[in-house]
Formats: structure tokens, sequence, C-alpha cells
């Protein structure tokens, strides 16, 4: 376990003092499981902006801090799980019922479909920090007087053998008492497939730092290439200048890669010139 913490952190102390901030925001979204389509145009829209190219949707980068991370503790400083309760706001689950879970051994949790099972699956997932947080808490979106009300949740917990009740908020931290309680299901399992479908394993966080050479930085060069591909660049915009002038004879002779020392040398030559005859 303290392997898999000191792993984690290497990681994350990695990313904020090598990447630059969209890099850092990618390697939190590798680690929640939270890359899509949507996260990928975020990403790129942050690399343009870190450039001067400014982003109409004002979108910054969020890099993987401590408050994203599990933490591991000895035995008796473990918090263990009594009950999920209060659950206000999440799908379309009761409100005022409690999940109770035995201190000791297996609590076995059963029902039909759309009981409500994954509903507070996602609700433990986000408040304990589980590696894949994908998959959203939403409130009921079948009840358009709660279509913008903020899941919250609270939990009865013991720490050193003490009962405590910690709340948990949507878009907020996530308790810390509740860092060291483990959420795993098949949206956490650290396997992926290779070029080749071959089932492959990676020590814990380590796929993080493979995903970002392997999904993101090719993916981002691609929207790159992409948009360099689809703007035109001709000399149509000094058309006006087209008479025999020393501006157009400078114009006519720059090649298609327009930023070569040399051509930057000359403009500033006559950029320089012609602030001496004014």
């Amino acid at each position: 376990m303290e392997e898999k913490h000191d792993a984690i952190s290497t990681n994350s102390q990695w990313s904020n003092s090598s990447l630059k901030p969209w890099q850092q925001d990618a390697v939190r979204r590798l680690f929640q499981n939270t890359l899509d389509n949507g996260a990928l145009d975020d990403l790129y829209a942050m690399l343009k902006s870190s450039v001067g190219l400014v982003d109409p949707y004002g979108r910054t980068p969020a890099p993987l801090c401590q408050d994203h991370l599990p933490v591991t503790a000895a035995k008796n400083d473990a918090a263990v799980l009594v009950a999920l309760k209060d659950i206000r706001n999440v799908n379309r689950l009761a409100a005022n019922q409690n999940l109770n879970f035995s201190k000791q051994g297996v609590t076995v949790i059963y029902g039909a479909n759309g009981a409500g099972k994954s509903g507070y699956s996602r609700v433990l997932k986000r408040a304990c920090r589980a590696r894949d947080v994908s998959e959203d808490v939403r409130p009921n979106v079948l009840d358009k007087s709660k279509a913008t009300a903020i899941p919250e949740a609270s939990f009865d917990i013991e720490l050193g053998a003490k009962p405590v009740t910690v709340n948990w908020k949507k878009n907020g931290h996530a308790p810390v008492e509740l860092a060291t309680i483990a959420v795993f299901d098949t949206h956490c399992a650290r396997s992926y497939l290779d070029l080749q479908q071959e089932v492959a394993y990676l020590p814990y966080g380590l796929d993080v730092v493979e995903n970002l050479a392997r999904i993101v930085l090719p993916r981002i060069t691609e929207k790159l290439n992409a948009e360099i591909a689809a703007t035109p660049t001709t000399k149509e915009a000094f058309s006006h200048l087209a008479r025999p002038t020393k501006v157009s004879e400078l114009i006519d002779s720059l090649e298609h890669v327009l930023n070569h020392p040399n051509n930057i040398r000359k403009v500033r030559q006559h950029q320089h010139g012609k602030r001496h005859v004014m």
C-alpha cells in the first residue's frame, strides 16, 4: 500500500514540477479517468491560451494535487466506514435513507436494475477519492425543480474507534477523513489494451505517464496539425502593395517559411531605415 501511495505522489510531484500547466491538467484527467473528446478540446484550448491565443470560454488548468489523491494510513488510523446517509439530490435516490456497512466482514448490497446501487457507488467514489471519477453524480433529471441542485451526502465513520460524521458535497474538496477508504470497481481497474489488443498491467499510477505519451500528446498534435492545415496562408492580404516598391519587392522575396531568420532580419532593417527617414 505504501508503494502505491509513493508512486502516485511521485507522479504528482513530477507533473507539477516538470510539465506545462495544460499537461498537468492532462495528468489529473488521466488519473481520474476523465479523458474524453471534450477533455481533449479543453486541453487544446489551454495549450493555445498558454501562448497568447485567448480562450473564449476561459478554461484554466487544474493540476493533480493532494486533494485528488487517496491517503494511506496505519491500521489504527484508517477510517472505518459505518454508514452512507442523508443522500440529497443524487439521481432519484430516496431521501432520508441509510446504507449501513458492517465494521467487520463483507457487506453485500443488492437490488434490481434502477434500484440505486450505482448511484450510491458514484457518491462513494467521489467522496473517497477513487481512481476513476468518469461517472458524474447528477441530480434527478426528471425533476425540473432540482435540475441545478448540488448532490450531497453524509458519512458515519470511526476514526481511532471514535464515531465521526463527515459531509460531502459535489464540486467541493473530498473529505480528508475519507481519503483512507479505497473504492474499487471495473472502471478503476488498472488494466488496458495495448496496440496489439493484449491485456497488460502497470504499477498503480504509472499508466498516467504511459497514456500521456501514447494518447494525449499525439491527439493534441493531431488537433494542432489539423488547424494549421486549415489555416490559409497566402499573400493576398498584401495585394495592394503589388506596385514596384521596396515593400513589394520584400514581399515577393518571402519564402513559404515566413519566420525564416533572414526574412525577419530584412523586415527589421527596412523598418529601422524607415524610422530614420521619418
